[in-house]
Formats: C-alpha cells, sequence, structure tokens
C-alpha cells in the first residue's frame, strides 16, 4: 500500500474572520483550502492520500460517466459553495460527481450547490473532518450519495441519502460490490482499490459492460 503524502504547507496571510465567499476565491483562487462561513484557518496543511488511488478513482468514474453520457467529474482544488441555514460553507471533495440536469450550477470557480456524489479518500489528519464535519455538512446539503475511503484500514463506505434527509449505508452485495443509485448502472468493487496492480481502466470498463 502506497505511504500518505504530505503536501507543503499552504501560505496564508493572517486570518481575517468573516470575509465574504467571492473575496475568499479573488484571494486564495487555486488553493487547497476551504472556507468556514467566512472563516480561514491561518495556516492550513493539506495531507493527500497516496495520489494513484485518487486517480485511479477518477478515471473510471470519468470513463463510466462520458460513456453514459451522465454526468461530469471534479475535484479539489474546485469546490462546492454549501448553504446551511444561514452558514456558507467551500469544500473541496478529493472527487465530486455532477449529473448533467445539474451542470448549469458550475461556475467558473466553484459549483453553486451540492454535488450529487461527493468521495472524500480518508487520512489520518482528515478522519474526524470527513466521518463528522462534512458528513453532517453534506447530509444537510443534500449531496445524494457520500463515499468515505480510507486507504490506511483498506476500507470502504457507501452512503446514500433517504427520504428523509439521513444518510444510511449502501449494503454491499452478494458478489461483494456497492451498486449506486445515483450513477445508474454502477457498481465498486472494493478489491479494485486495494489489489496491486490495481486493474486497468480498461478492465474495469469491461467488467462494467462499457466495452
Amino acid at each position: 500500500m502506497n505511504s500518505l503524502t504530505t503536501e507543503p504547507k499552504i501560505e496564508l496571510s493572517p486570518r481575517v474572520d468573516k470575509i465574504g465567499y467571492d473575496e475568499f476565491l479573488r484571494r486564495f483562487p487555486d488553493q487547497y483550502a476551504e472556507y468556514d462561513d467566512g472563516e480561514i484557518p491561518t495556516e492550513m496543511t493539506v495531507t493527500r492520500s497516496p495520489s494513484e488511488l485518487r486517480q485511479f478513482l477518477s478515471a473510471i468514474l470519468e470513463f463510466y460517466v462520458s460513456e453514459r453520457r451522465l454526468a461530469r467529474i471534479y475535484g479539489e482544488p474546485f469546490q462546492m459553495k454549501l448553504s446551511i441555514g444561514s452558514s456558507v460553507k467551500g469544500r473541496e471533495p478529493d472527487i465530486f460527481v455532477v449529473l448533467n440536469e445539474n451542470l448549469e450550477r458550475v461556475n467558473e470557480l466553484y459549483l453553486d450547490g451540492p454535488a450529487d456524489v461527493a468521495v472524500e479518500i480518508v487520512s489520518k489528519e482528515s478522519r474526524r473532518l470527513d466521518r463528522v464535519e462534512k458528513s453532517e455538512e453534506y447530509r444537510l446539503s443534500g449531496i445524494k450519495e457520500y463515499w468515505l475511503i480510507d486507504p490506511e484500514n483498506r476500507s470502504a463506505e457507501l452512503f446514500e441519502l433517504d427520504e428523509n434527509g439521513q444518510y444510511f449505508p449502501i449494503p454491499v452485495n452478494q458478489s461483494g460490490t456497492f451498486r449506486s443509485s445515483v450513477l445508474a448502472g454502477f457498481w465498486l468493487d472494493p478489491n479494485w482499490l486495494w489489489s496491486d496492480p490495481r486493474p486497468t481502466v480498461r478492465e474495469v470498463a469491461s467488467a462494467l459492460g462499457l466495452l
């Protein structure tokens, strides 16, 4: 398994409380920095899970939604602007999916509103943020599916938003795979994530019936 890699600290200017989201975007374009209701951390270490895993997931999702003409794939540092009550959050999932019917909400610098699927690749440093804070924010903002991929523990957990606005786990079926309810026909075999070497995009596409 690949070791975790840590990005250099981003040098941010001293925090100015309660700046507007538009000002945040002007001051920190293309940075790995998130926005939390007007506040920005004075220094931020962005710890990323193995880039190969993120690239692999992005590649198979990109291939699938392109072939099916379903959606587009985005990821950090591109943001989602989430409005939760009176609060505004600017979040950067590792990967997120926007269905075709919601592409009008994609602006030059951010997605205005929730993605349809958000994927976070968990690290030691981000475990609480991803599992607690972001999970609640994504639920309240209406993200239909939330995927938590934990390379250290070799675990994949997929959650679906129910009619009551609560996340519940997507069960593993008899074949050991997860089936998405948002991406029609797409299923994920968690063994793809941990195998060494991982399958090629072509092999996954063949398994998914694209070739």
